[in-house]
């Protein structure tokens, strides 16, 4: 039986339901609208398929990140200094939905000067 997407009662938003290579589910679409219901079904759909095949896959955060790389070694004041100031910003972010935009959006948020850093400086925002 594969995932539909279902109705409760009093309520708008959508949910789905069924079963994925005998694991049954019941999730919240977060959404009332169909096609966003849809689009979320078939990428649940998928994901489940896809954990059941190969396995689940191991979610990493930044703040996991960041506990390994700090416990590796010792840093220096300055590289905690700015492993906090990340950590601030990306906190339990997964590793996977960090991309070129997120670390923009980073470097605009942590640096004095934003993206552009100090005059004569190598622009370290397209790295």
């Amino acid at each position: 039986m594969s995932l539909k997407i279902v109705t409760r009662p009093g309520r708008k938003t959508l949910y789905i339901r069924g079963t994925v290579r005998g694991q049954s589910l019941f999730e919240c679409t977060g959404t009332s609208d169909p096609d966003q219901a849809e689009a979320f079904r078939a990428k649940r759909e998928a994901e489940l398929w896809t954990e059941s095949v190969y396995g689940k896959r191991a979610t990493v955060t930044f703040a996991h990140a960041v506990t390994a790389y700090m416990e590796a070694e010792p840093r220096t004041e300055t590289t905690r200094t700015h492993l906090r100031r990340l950590l601030l910003h990306f906190g339990t972010t997964k590793l996977e939905n960090i991309g070129q935009h997120e670390l923009d959006n980073a470097y605009k948020a942590i640096l004095t000067k934003g993206a552009q850093g100090p005059p004569g400086q190598p622009n370290y925002a397209r790295c």
